[in-house]
């Protein structure tokens, strides 16, 4: 301690200063702060065979249900003397659908009853489109394996890979569900024809809308159409991309993305690499 007159360092306790004179009292210790200790990060979650591990979410080989209970730990660290306070708030609301894989492997989308409502009435109201997914044919013949296992290879291992042709989650950040989802012309839009020789041949373009149905606090859906575009009547897969903050979305070499601006969704047109 120091004299509180003229500031020497004295000895511990009740002392009398050497330079001054003046009798000064040690104040009484203070309780020391509760030590606090360091955050351990939290394990992944397993909810219903999908593992959620940070902002990824991975479809599994076995069905389940995840209904969003993780929670986002947020602290609140004080100044002055070391304090956290820390609260856990809830994840994005609302249910989203689920992924079972059948006897083949392949996996089947079963969206939730106000979901389903959702996409049938956006369905009403534009019949000449239908939304895309495996055909009939390829879960008979076993050829939608081969496609499912190149999306979950194509993929980037750090994005959200739920399903290969739609994708849910906050994508507004209102804190309610969202889901994106695919839907391609009934009939092609344009079609190409070519003379090679005395044979003519054939390449057919078809419309593609990419909506976002978002959700709401009563848990209903509503239809945005985030982009447009033009192309074959096939696609390789979809992914949130956590990192880029998007949808991306591909056909073989060529890519294309849609992102929240805060005001509405910018989509970016496939583009095809060299």
């Amino acid at each position: 301690m120091n004299c509180t007159e003229c500031g020497t360092s004295l000895d511990s306790g009740s002392a009398s200063c050497g330079m001054c004179g003046a009798t000064c009292q040690k104040p009484e210790p203070t309780e020391a702060a509760e030590s606090v200790a360091p955050l351990a990060p939290t394990a992944p979650v397993r909810c219903g065979g999908t593992q959620a591990a940070g902002n990824a979410f991975r479809p599994t080989h076995n069905s389940g249900l995840c209904s969003f209970a993780a929670f986002v730990l947020v602290c609140l660290i004080g100044s002055g003397q070391s304090s956290v306070r820390c609260f856990a708030t809830p994840a994005v609301k609302g249910e989203p659908p689920v992924v079972n894989m059948n006897p083949r492997g392949c996996p089947v989308l079963k969206l939730t009853d106000k979901q389903y409502a959702a996409v049938a009435k956006f369905l009403q109201a534009h019949p000449q489109i239908e939304m895309y997914d495996y055909s009939p044919m390829a879960y008979a013949d076993g050829s939608c394996l081969d496609t499912y296992q190149q999306w979950k290879m194509s993929a980037d291992p750090q994005a959200v890979a739920q399903y290969p042709f739609a994708v849910w989650g906050d994508f507004n950040h209102d804190g309610y569900l969202d889901l994106t989802i695919f839907f391609v012309s009934k009939k092609p839009a344009v079609t190409h024809k070519y003379q090679v020789g005395d044979k003519f041949t054939y390449t057919y373009e078809h419309d593609w809308l990419v909506v976002v149905f978002q959700g709401a606090q009563n848990g209903t859906f509503a239809p945005v159409i985030a982009a447009r575009g033009r192309g074959a009547q096939f696609m390789d897969g979809v992914i949130f991309h956590p990192g880029r903050h998007r949808i991306e979305y591909w056909v073989k070499s060529c890519g294309g993305s849609v992102q929240w601006t805060g005001t509405g969704y910018r989509a970016i047109a496939l583009k095809c690499s060299d």
